[in-house]
């Protein structure tokens, strides 16, 4: 565990210089997609972090590549964890596949386990709220809508 905190934690600040990025505030005007995607292969479990940067608000990252759609292939029955490091509270809404508990917005430093009971094709996106108490930062640009595409096997 400690390790993958390690590794996450030089990803994102590698990315952050590489993105010339800077904490960032939450909702507003969607910008299309870069193209860029965050690509995961696990068995029975994977990570992944939602992070706040200026340049497109939001992305995910899996501690390697920042972007603002994750493709993950997990085998049925494994989990998705997702830890969110945005200043934002974000809500994982389904759009597509065998339906699956969402739960609740996560605020920042909370975590949401994901179980895909069956094998499919399962389509994501996260809306976002402000968090109270947090403090107004800006962006560059309008923010990303998160995409996630999970395929159980």
């Amino acid at each position: 565990m400690k390790r993958v905190v390690i590794a996450l934690t030089a990803s994102v600040a590698v990315g952050l210089l590489e993105l010339g990025t800077a904490p960032a505030h939450g909702p507003g005007p969607v910008r299309a997609p870069t193209g860029r995607v965050v690509n995961v292969q696990a068995g029975s479990s994977a990570e992944l972090t939602i992070v706040h940067i200026v340049r497109g608000c939001h992305n995910w990252t899996n501690g390697k590549t920042i972007a603002e759609k994750a493709d993950v292939t997990l085998r049925h029955g494994a989990r998705l964890t997702i830890l969110n490091q945005d200043v934002d509270r974000h809500r994982v809404m389904q759009m597509r596949g065998p339906r699956i508990a969402t739960g609740k917005a996560i605020g920042m430093n909370k975590s949401l386990a994901l179980r895909f009971a069956k094998p499919g094709l399962y389509r994501f996106m996260t809306v976002t709220s402000e968090m109270p108490g947090m403090p107004e930062m800006k962006t560059i640009e309008p923010d990303y809508r998160l995409i996630l595409v999970v395929r159980a096997t």
